[in-house]
């Protein structure tokens, strides 16, 4: 067992690393808090935003799923198609409330981490602009209808090359801020960041390249499809949430990362695996047998630093139950790592050819994504924002009941969509697989479960629309902590992440 609790240089004795705004931070000005707090607040702004028009799309696309010829699936409107609503739905949960305040709670946490100085800070600014416009004009040319018809890529390259430019814009900021002030990159919450980033940028211009530019043919295009929408999902996303997880859980419990040796093996063992694992999508497509043989290996050994990941979380949270009963950011971070193992089992399992034959083309296949991205990713970063902006604008939320309702709704919506997939996939595979079933016979059995999508789905949307008031008032009203019971944390823990370098 490996408790290191050496500072990083620039930290006070104590250990704890400083914030920002703490008088001991060696950079810090007005000028500079100023561009911290307006940076990470658009970033987060911005990402609530999105998530509630994705939300609005993703109810939409799934009361369409039910009943396509209902009133309010407006059958005769063609911007609101299912064709166009469901990419619109996926481009602005991803790009939108995923990545956009994935970057936001990131730039806060590289602050408390590593000596920035916020000089340049315009950069990222600037980046934040250009990714909001590229996703509003993007959103628009789909719905539009000039969608390429390729999952995640079907805004048109001449628009999403500014993803690039953003994208770029942050790393130039990271490679100046880091080499000019000697960071370290001693803290597990900096290796998911940073191998995020670059991620994202090795990911998103090879799918753009070779899909969507050079327009790839034959058999390799499904291929490099399935690889770019895992890596989206895989290299950039989870790697952002388990940044977050890293830094929550150890600040939440006030407790030390346990194990650095569990902390390598988790994190080259996630980050080496997942690429491999991205032809899930087409297992029993036309493709060489080797392919599919690896992408089943790989989902089944990323249990592996998965387990490790267990390892250490389950020994900075034993004992700390009350912690995250009182502490509704740690809650919705502990939470979001359940269902991230949740997500890597119901992943390896769907990957056996066995099942994959009964289960391949059913409602159950969405579940992995559910999972991961809805659960995961989202309960992961809606944690950050409560952390984040209480501690970034030195105030109070207004109604920690809104926060607490959130947590709720969320819970309830995602446990029902998770139960209607699964049970109601089982029912669909089964189903397409007996010859003496008839298809319209499963397609009445499939009603209750889709019924059950669109009730659920609802929940999550008012669970979103929580969120977004809550910040909306938090950012509109400034309310001063008077006791401890007016945020959601119990208390303001002083040590952050220790390095495992």
């Amino acid at each position: 067992m490996d408790h290191f609790v050496q500072p990083l240089p620039s930290a006070p004795a104590s250990g704890a690393f400083p914030v920002l705004n703490d008088p001991s931070y060696p950079f810090a000005s007005e000028r500079q808090i100023g561009w911290q707090q307006a940076v990470v607040a658009f970033y987060v702004t911005s990402g609530v935003f999105w998530l509630v028009l994705a939300s609005l799309f993703w109810w939409l696309n799934t009361a369409q799923a039910m009943a396509p010829n209902a009133w309010y699936a407006f059958p005769d409107v063609p911007w609101l198609t299912y064709g166009r609503v469901f990419p619109a739905f996926t481009n602005a949960f991803v790009f939108g409330w995923a990545s956009l305040t994935g970057l936001g709670v990131a730039f806060y946490f590289l602050g408390r981490l590593s000596r920035l100085s916020w000089q340049w800070g315009v950069l990222l600014a600037t980046a934040g602009l250009i990714w909001d416009l590229v996703l509003a004009l993007g959103l628009w040319h789909i719905l539009g209808g000039g969608s390429t018809g390729r999952e995640l890529l079907e805004i048109h390259p001449s628009i999403a090359c500014g993803f690039f430019l953003a994208a770029g814009l942050v790393s130039v900021w990271l490679l100046v801020e880091f080499w000019a002030h000697r960071n370290a990159v001693g803290y597990v919450s900096l290796w998911y960041l940073l191998a995020a980033v670059l991620a994202f940028l090795w990911v998103f211009s090879t799918g753009e390249i070779l899909i969507n530019i050079w327009r790839t043919g034959g058999a390799a295009q499904p291929a490099i499809q399935s690889w770019y929408v895992n890596g989206i999902h895989q290299l950039w996303l989870v790697p952002l949430a388990l940044a977050v997880t890293y830094f929550l859980i150890p600040e939440g419990t006030d407790r030390p990362v346990y194990s650095r040796r569990l902390s390598l093996l988790g994190f080259w063992g996630y980050t080496g695996l997942a690429a491999w694992a991205g032809l899930s999508s087409f297992l029993g497509g036309p493709f060489p047998a080797w392919m599919s043989t690896v992408t089943i290996v790989a989902n089944v050994l990323l249990l592996i630093p998965v387990l490790c990941l267990c390892v250490n979380f389950h020994f900075m949270l034993k004992g700390q139950g009350r912690a995250v009963g009182s502490n509704l950011s740690l809650r919705f971070v502990t939470t979001g790592f359940f269902l991230f193992v949740a997500a890597a089992f119901w992943t390896a399992l769907v990957s056996f050819r066995s099942v994959d034959s009964i289960l391949h083309f059913t409602l159950a296949m969405a579940a992995r994504s559910s999972l991961l991205i809805a659960g995961f990713v989202s309960f992961t970063l809606s944690g950050a924002v409560y952390y984040v902006l209480p501690r970034l604008l030195r105030r109070a939320w207004l109604s920690p009941l809104l926060v607490s309702l959130h947590f709720w709704f969320a819970v309830i919506g995602l446990g029902l969509l998770l139960a209607a997939e699964v049970i109601g996939g089982m029912v669909q595979g089964f189903g397409l697989a007996d010859p003496k079933v008839d298809f319209a016979a499963i397609t009445d059995l499939l009603q209750p479960f889709l019924l059950v999508q669109v009730i659920a789905v609802g929940l999550l949307f008012v669970a979103h629309v929580l969120l977004a008031i809550s910040v909306g008032l938090f950012l509109v009203f400034r309310v001063r902590e008077r006791h401890p019971a007016a945020v959601p944390e119990a208390r303001v823990v002083t040590r952050a992440e220790v390095p495992v370098a």
